[in-house]
């Protein structure tokens, strides 16, 4: 998942690491890597922290000046680790006698969630100086963390001083809380959002991933509004998001923004030639639904399929055992797509059609009313053997 991507990345810039070396880290759940990040914040962060409260607490008495002074003398981790131990108010007087560029030094030794307060406490142009410095410096983990702990006018001011809308897909990417994203997404002029989602899926930039986390990561009506719009790009270009979700392997990310996109969208995604060309992709598909139960979202997509289509996925759900059928059943159970589950098993092979046979057998023992009704639709689609 993309989300463990990203966990990884986060936490291979913690501990000063380059990605490729926790890559295997990759296959375990967001959730858990989440976890493992914020344990290792804590136990850096709590390290030696009597001694800092303690220095923390001499700072209280000399003025700001000096404390400015002896701050670019301590250099940017000892600062920031004070800082962090330090009343908020106090914090930002002494942030505010330091040039932006140092305190971008400093920001990189910095909790963004624990010096929360003291970053709010900062002026707005010294913030957009020190963002504009982590921008030139590529931290844009560290940015998108910052982002959470700055209130509007100030998120304003940063995204008014970012030219270049691919620093703030970029920086997006890193966010941690869902709920802030989008609001601040919600803050962009409509016509700037419009102006990056055609910057992202240009060929010539490399924010396919940014786009996809930002899609996956929005509330419903902005996931919408913006599937739609990147839907509506030319056919070269939804071909390349495909492309890139199969080379990341991104479907349980993917899956659930396709799902939620207007019907003529879907029905022109599921046009693209790129799918017949590539039946593995459908397979993919397929494998990453039922590993993440995302079978719901699946059918209803499924049954807005033609024919060619539904027959190479047959061919690809041939792979799947009784239990996954049983599960992709219970979705079609939970969410009354069995107009899509049985048109796709006509074109299944006899071993997995009998096993769908046998399900709907086992219903009616519950509800045979149900059962009457899925042998009738099991028949008008050509199934007419399983039921003799």
């Amino acid at each position: 998942m993309l989300a463990s991507q990203i966990e990884v990345r986060k936490l291979s810039a913690l501990l000063d690491q380059p990605a490729s070396s926790l890559a295997d880290l990759t296959v375990y759940p967001p959730e858990a890597l989440r976890q493992l990040r914020h344990l290792c914040e804590e136990t850096c962060l709590t390290a030696d922290r009597d001694r800092f409260r303690r220095w923390a607490q001499w700072t209280s008495i000399a003025p700001s000046p000096l404390m400015a002074a002896l701050a670019r003398r301590a250099g940017p981790l000892l600062t920031a680790r004070i800082a962090t131990e330090m009343p908020s108010h106090r914090g930002a007087a002494i942030a505010q006698r330091l040039p932006a560029s140092f305190l971008a030094r400093v920001c990189q030794h910095l909790d963004p969630q624990r010096s929360r307060e003291l970053i709010r406490q900062l002026p707005a142009a010294l913030l957009v100086d020190t963002a504009l410095a982590l921008i030139d410096e590529g931290a844009f983990i560290l940015l998108g963390r910052v982002a959470d702990a700055l209130d509007d006018d100030a998120t304003r001011a940063v995204m008014d001083a970012v030219d270049d809308d691919g620093h703030l897909l970029r920086i997006a990417l890193f966010m941690e809380s869902r709920t802030r994203l989008d609001h601040l997404v919600r803050l962009l002029p409509r016509e700037r959002l419009a102006q990056a989602v055609l910057l992202a899926t240009d060929p010539d930039n490399d924010l396919m991933l940014e786009v996809i986390a930002l899609l996956g990561n929005l509330g419903y009506e902005l996931k919408h509004q913006l599937g739609d719009q990147v839907a509506n790009q030319p056919a070269t270009v939804l071909a390349r998001i495909i492309q890139v979700a199969e080379q990341h392997q991104l479907w349980p990310d993917l899956v659930p923004v396709i799902a939620e996109l207007s019907p003529a969208t879907q029905q022109r995604l599921l046009e693209l030639p790129v799918l017949r060309q590539q039946p593995e992709i459908l397979g993919h598909i397929i494998t990453a639904a039922d590993r993440h139960g995302l079978w719901s979202r699946l059918l209803p997509l499924v049954g807005m399929m033609d024919p060619g289509l539904l027959q190479e996925v047959g061919n690809q759900a041939a792979m799947l055992d009784r239990a996954a059928i049983e599960r992709a059943m219970e979705a079609a159970l939970t969410t009354e797509q069995w107009h899509a589950l049985v048109r796709v098993a006509q074109y299944l092979p006899a071993q997995r059609q009998q096993d769908i046979a046998e399900i709907i057998d086992g219903y009616g023992k519950v509800d045979p009313a149900l059962r009457q009704r899925l042998v009738t639709l099991a028949k008008e689609n050509g199934l007419q053997a399983l039921f003799a």
